[in-house]
């Protein structure tokens, strides 16, 4: 597979997996991935938090509220437009 074949099969994910989590049809993203890290993010403010490889970004928005600076980096154009 070429790099820009992985690229775009990437691309197509992005999209799915976006429509996926904006709609509630991922429940395990609301049910199970979310619930065990706002458990492990609850109990104290973090001075920086960095996400890499953050995908969508979906679980970086749900975490900033738990640093003074959170930083979600993410390589793929198409997961986080």
């Amino acid at each position: 597979m070429s790099r820009q074949n992985i690229i775009d099969v990437w691309a197509s994910a992005a999209t799915v997996r976006r429509r996926q989590i904006e709609s509630g049809v991922d429940i395990s993203f609301h049910h199970i991935f979310l619930p065990i890290f706002d458990e492990i993010f609850a109990h104290q403010k973090y001075d920086a938090i960095l996400d890499v490889g953050a995908g969508t970004g979906h679980l970086a928005k749900h975490l900033g509220i738990h640093a003074k600076n959170f930083v979600a980096i993410e390589p793929s154009p198409a997961m986080f437009t």
